[in-house]
């Protein structure tokens, strides 16, 4: 059961907008500080695109439907506060074709004529039973109360979800209904308004996808609505709220890799500077060295010089008879 609501009327946040077409700033204008439930039936995704999520952020809670078994992972994963049941809303319970969009779950549909559109235009879709229920059949399995907000975004079956919900005695003070046939302009409201003024709601706004209603004892707050979202409701496309993180990250890694590349730079230099100082001490042991074979080629050239003399008295082998005679003298002094 969803608990009761609380108010924090010093709370402060920052107004980020994650619905579609501003469904989120719209409503807080009736709500303000308060927080309170909501119940969102075909409601996708947890985050992206999402009519609720704005309030699951202020500590609203509530209750997510949403038949697509990925979608219904997703809400597990990022709304693990609510209730996420994997089912359909309908008129009656049981279990009825859902016609899956593979590329964009947000417009999966238990339409039949809707899903041949589709098909029509080349989207791709699986078909696959799911289970349906009634919203007086959950009210009484899960102990649901009516909730401030109540969102209904299910690609055409919008009337049969609302003939399931008993509003004479479980009674939201506010209904968000999805008013267009899917991915087009063309009001689909007829057949599901009558049962909602019937039943005291009062109509308080479209804007160009969804159409707004107020139980009549709020009929002091119509004027709220009456005026589109603009920029004096001072909020954020979430969409720009992510490029400016993207951009925050890219510079983050920009300076890391400027960081780096400075680090590496210095190491560069330093082995630069020891491997010149290395040539340098190279440069100057080779002059050295070259000095040094520069000397002795001097002193051999000198040496030749002095042995030129010999070198022609050798030619008749004075100086070999000479060296072999001392060589013997030498041996027989030894002896």
């Amino acid at each position: 059961m969803i608990g009761p609501i609380t108010s924090h009327p010093t709370r402060k946040f920052p107004r980020v907008s994650y619905a579609q077409n501003r469904e989120d700033i719209l409503l807080d204008r009736l709500f303000g500080d308060h927080v309170g439930r909501y119940m969102d039936i075909g409601s996708y995704h947890p985050i992206l695109g999402n009519n609720t999520f704005f309030f699951y952020e202020r500590g609203w809670r509530g209750v997510n439907i949403e038949p697509t078994r990925q979608g219904h992972e997703l809400f597990q994963q990022h709304r693990p506060e609510d209730i996420n049941l994997p089912l359909a809303a309908s008129d009656h319970d049981g279990e009825l074709t859902l016609y899956e969009v593979v590329r964009d779950r947000g417009n999966s549909t238990l339409q039949r004529e809707i899903a041949e559109l589709y098909r029509a235009r080349g989207v791709e879709i699986v078909a696959h039973a799911a289970p349906v229920r009634t919203i007086r059949s959950l009210i009484d399995s899960h102990g649901i109360e009516p909730p401030d907000i109540l969102s209904i975004d299910v690609e055409g079956h919008e009337a049969a979800v609302i003939r399931g919900t008993p509003l004479d005695s479980w009674r939201p003070r506010v209904l968000v209904v999805e008013a267009t046939l899917p991915l087009t302009t063309t009001p689909s409201h007829q057949d599901w308004e009558p049962i909602l003024l019937a039943q005291g709601y009062l109509f308080a706004a479209f804007n160009g996808v969804n159409r707004f209603y107020l139980r009549e004892d709020l009929r002091d707050r119509l004027d709220r609505l009456a005026t589109p979202v603009n920029v004096l409701d001072h909020f954020v496309p979430h969409d720009v709220v992510v490029l400016h993180e993207r951009a925050a990250d890219l510079k983050r890694r920009l300076a890391h890799e400027q960081d780096r590349m400075a680090v590496e730079r210095a190491g560069w230099q330093a082995r630069l500077t020891a491997f010149e100082a290395e040539q340098a001490e190279w440069a100057r042991r080779r002059s050295a060295l070259e000095q040094h074979i520069a000397c002795l080629q001097g002193q051999l050239e000198a040496t030749q010089r002095q042995l030129r003399p010999y070198r022609l008295l050798d030619g008749l082998g004075v100086i070999t008879v000479g060296y072999g005679l001392a060589r013997k003298l030498k041996h027989r002094l030894v002896s």
